[in-house]
């Protein structure tokens, strides 16, 4: 395709007509009506003389002739070497066969000029003067249409120029057909102006391109050589430029011409030395800028008869310049670079555009100026594909990384599910190991808390305390192993509150004093500023705990710890410097990996502690440092920022609300409230039921199946129930007894070895009661339950007193509302009935007596009978207000069976006789 393009663009140079030359001799040039002729040849020539048109002026002064078209300054004629500057007259006469109606196309001339024909003005550009001082330079060029007259015609032209390194004109004035040469001019200039616009977008184009990837130069160079090209062919061949900008001075024009044609010689240069990295001579790029400087600017600050003389030297470095670029291209294309045969061609171009420009410039040919533009623009055209084929093939890298980005991530995606299933089975399998530690320890715990309290013996309670100690210790690891792995999982979440930071730490740390003093350890404890801040204090607890843990694990007798909070900027600095054994310095930066112990701890520590400490830290967005002499003194530093982040949750934590450890265990009509404890380990099971005996009556169900159909059958007053059970678990079965209307107004207490705030939060969402983990203290399940208990019987009470119940003002779950609007609305529709019994009531809502009875106790305090008959009184209340009928009539409306027990119990539950409530409202 590219040598396609190539071979359109020779033939098309090669198809533009020349025209024809004239060839004047002696001053005398014959005109025969031709299409296109150049009024060249030999014109009169007066130096230092603007003679007037008319035969007198020329006849009384010798002439000289010159063959045109060249300089002044350069005829070889010319017995002298005449200078640039100066002002001269030339004359020519044309002898036409017949009249003639002709345009005049005229060149520029250096620099100022007027036209005649047969003595009249026809064209002129800037001031023709024989002084620098009144003479005005202009530059342009024009098209005249004229008259010639058979016979003789006289041109006569007056030249001047003070300026230009050459005076004179170096293009002959061209005449011919007015219907030909003005249409060729115009469409010469629309073909040019579209040429060097293209060209020119193109150039921006590239330039933006390279500022877009922002890497390859070779962009850049290359932008920038084809906008030079394009401003400086804008002054040359139809003058776009000034055809534009008709205002702009000559002298301006010209420096923007010598500019940018010197900047496109340099950014050429610059493009091939960055497209051929690999071939192009560093030094070749380095002399081109070193020339180009200097006469960029030349060009800026020098008149113009200085600059205009590099014309020649440079066209020269400018030829061995192309040159070098073929001979570039060429070792580029035998190593087989990219883009090197588009380049070639484009040279190959370029070079033909070259030497027609020199043709027409010393006027061997005559022909039209766009050629010189076609073969430009053919050049860059052909130039891009080297670029086209650049940017293919970084797309097609960039479709080949893409392709193998996708495949990465993937595989990565893969990875990640496959670490992520990996996290949750490991968090799986922490959890379940902590609630098979956790069930043992709570059958440890509660023994040995009973043992102590009834042993005596110093020996045997020495022996219990420490079982108790070495249960701690191993519930405080499994706590810790536990947090690790929340940590580890992504699940544990700050809560973040505004807490006194120095008084909690002081106050966590004063627990240790009691420790200092028995080991003859002493505790220092500084607080500089009073220093208060947005922390999650759980994560700051444990953080203080296991660092003074550490301290006092690993300090002798008679040592110091110290723990300093300061302020340092918007975070606290805690110090914990303790003068113990210390750390190995090749151990220091170990310390802080899981279960990783130094040569001296090996006995003391589990390896957890200080890897939590530095978990915890870190999800504070904190740091950590430690400096330790071995038997001298250890340091931890911690930086913890106080500032609140918005995405983090807070809350402010509370006590334990406690209820009266006196309150009776005994529910509102006396009996003793029944608890269905629901466990799948037989101990814990056994011991919960002797540890409530006391105060309650107790069943027992060993899986989560069989606790939901005993709670549904028996309607405890209260559940307690393991969390993690095989099969049915504890979320689903406070989820099953919260959603049934026979079972969801019980209290259910949670009990698992998940500690977990997200399981604590699951549990409640599931509408749990309370949340209790292992191993748990007797007392705290004690209270908790009677804490629950209470709540419901204040609120029984309150209902009980109520004799018109309404649903919507009971503090009741939506599943207990529905329940006592199915039982009001039964009651109501069977309001007449007085055969209406607690068995019918049963049957309308689904249940058995003894589970309506219940179920009715716990919520408002009532039995069925006594519902019954307060909803019935109550309607009849309102029917005597609304003197519906006589007292009888109200009786038997509303289910009594005779007006005088109507009138007894009426009396029993409002205190006055119906019929008082009736004069009462005619009052």
């Amino acid at each position: 395709m590219k040598r396609g393009l190539f071979g359109f663009f020779i033939f098309l140079t090669l198809h533009i007509p020349l025209g024809s030359y004239g060839q004047a001799v002696k001053g005398v040039l014959t005109y025969a009506g031709e299409e296109r002729l150049a009024l060249d040849g030999e014109w009169a020539f007066y130096w230092k003389q603007l003679l007037p048109p008319g035969d007198e002026a020329f006849v009384a002064t010798e002439a000289r002739y010159v063959k045109q078209v060249s300089y002044w300054n350069t005829h070889p004629e010319l017995k002298e070497q005449l200078p640039a500057f100066g002002y001269a007259t030339y004359r020519l006469v044309v002898e036409s066969t017949q009249d003639y109606r002709v345009a005049v196309e005229i060149p520029g001339f250096n620099l100022s000029y007027a036209l005649f024909l047969n003595g009249e003005l026809i064209s002129s550009d800037g001031v023709v003067s024989d002084s620098k001082d009144t003479y005005v330079p202009d530059w342009t060029v024009s098209m005249k249409t004229v008259m010639l007259h058979e016979g003789e015609n006289e041109i006569v032209v007056q030249v001047a120029n003070f300026d230009h390194s050459n005076g004179g004109f170096f293009k002959p004035i061209i005449i011919g057909d007015p219907d030909v040469l003005p249409h060729e001019r115009d469409l010469n200039l629309i073909i040019e102006t579209f040429n060097i616009g293209g060209v020119f977008l193109v150039g921006c184009f590239f330039v933006g391109l390279f500022f877009y990837l922002g890497e390859d130069k070779s962009f850049l160079f290359y932008g920038l050589f084809v906008i030079m090209y394009a401003l400086y062919i804008s002054n040359y061949g139809q003058y776009v430029f000034g055809t534009v900008f008709p205002g702009v001075p000559s002298r301006f024009k010209l420096k923007i011409t010598y500019l940018t044609m010197y900047l496109a010689w340099l950014f050429y240069t610059l493009f091939l030395c960055e497209l051929f990295k690999e071939d192009f001579h560093k030094i070749v790029s380095r002399i081109a800028l070193i020339i180009a400087v200097p006469l960029c600017l030349s060009a800026l600050v020098l008149p113009m008869s200085i600059y205009t003389l590099t014309l020649v030297p440079f066209s020269v470095v400018a030829l061995v310049y192309i040159i070098y670029g073929f001979y570039i291209t060429l070792v580029a294309r035998v190593r087989k670079r990219g883009g090197s045969l588009s380049i070639f061609l484009g040279l190959a171009l370029c070079t033909l555009a070259i030497v027609i420009l020199s043709a027409y410039h010393y006027n061997l040919i005559l022909t039209r100026p766009n050629a010189i533009s076609v073969l430009f623009t053919a050049t860059f055209f052909v130039m891009s594909f080297a670029f086209a084929e650049k940017i293919g093939k970084a797309f097609s890298s960039a479709r080949a990384l893409q392709l193998e980005t996708a495949s990465q991530k993937r595989e990565i995606e893969i990875q990640a599910r496959e670490l992520k299933q990996l996290d949750e089975a490991k968090s799986r399998f922490f959890a379940n190991i902590s609630h098979e530690f956790r069930t043992p320890l709570t059958m440890i715990f509660g023994p040995v808390r009973e043992l102590l309290l009834a042993v005596h013996d110093s020996r045997p309670r020495k022996y219990l305390q420490t079982i108790q100690n070495n249960a701690s210790r191993l519930l405080k690891l499994v706590n810790q192993i536990l947090e690790l792995a929340k940590l580890d999982a992504g699940h544990q979440m700050l809560v973040k509150e505004y807490v006194d930071v120095s008084k909690f730490i002081i106050e966590t740390a004063e627990s240790f004093q009691l420790e200092a003093k028995s080991n003859s350890i002493k505790l220092l404890l500084r607080a500089s500023d009073q220093i208060s801040g947005w922390i999650d204090p759980d994560a700051l607890e444990k953080i203080v705990l296991n660092l003074l843990s550490n301290a006092f694990k690993f300090t002798p007798g008679g040592g110091t710890i110290a723990l300093t909070l300061s302020l340092e900027g918007t975070k606290a600095r805690i110090d914990v410097e303790d003068t113990g054994i210390g750390i190995p310095q090749d151990q220091l930066s170990f310390i802080f990996d899981r279960f990783y112990h130094t040569e001296s701890d090996k006995q003391a520590s589990s390896g957890i502690g200080l890897s939590l400490v530095k978990a915890l830290v870190d999800q504070l967005n904190g740091e950590i440092t430690v400096e330790s002499e071995p038997g001298v003194r250890t340091c931890f530093r911690l930086l913890l920022p106080l500032e609140k982040d918005e995405t983090e949750g807070s809350s402010t934590i509370g006590g334990a609300t406690t209820a009266s450890e006196e309150m009776a265990g005994v529910t509102e009509n006396g009996e003793t409230p029944r608890i269905l404890v629901i466990e799948d380990n037989d101990e814990v099971r056994q011991l919960i039921a002797d540890v409530l005996s006391h105060d309650f009556e107790v069943l027992s169900a060993s899986n989560g199946t069989s606790g939901i159909a005993t709670a549904i059958e028996q309607t405890p007053d209260g559940i307690i129930c393991d969390l993690m059970m095989p099969g049915v678990d504890g979320f689903e079965v406070c989820a099953q007894l919260k959603q049934n209307e026979k079972t969801s107004h019980i209290p259910i207490v949670m009990l698992t070895a998940k500690a977990d705030k997200e399981s604590k939060i699951k549990g409640l969402e599931t509408a749990a009661d309370d949340y209790l983990t292992k191993p748990f203290d007797q007392k705290e399940l004690i209270v908790r339950l009677r804490n629950l208990l209470e709540s419901r019987r204040q609120l029984m009470h309150k209902y009980s007193q109520q004799t018109m119940l309404k649903p919507q003002e009971i503090a009741v779950s939506s599943i207990d509302k529905v329940f006592l609007e199915k039982v009001i609305a039964a009651v109501n529709t069977h309001l007449a009935d007085e055969g209406f019994s607690v068995e019918e009531l049963s049957r309308e809502v689904g249940m058995s007596k003894s589970q309506l009875n219940r179920k009715l106790q716990a919520l408002i305090g009532q039995t069925p009978n006594k519902l019954i008959r307060s909803f019935r009184l109550q309607q009849a209340y309102e029917l005597l207000e609304k003197n519906a009928g006589s007292i009888a009539e109200i009786a038997y409306m509303t289910g009594f069976s005779s007006p005088n027990y109507f009138n007894a119990v009426f009396k029993d539950e409002f205190g006055i006789v119906p019929g008082q409530v009736q004069r009462n409202k005619a009052d």
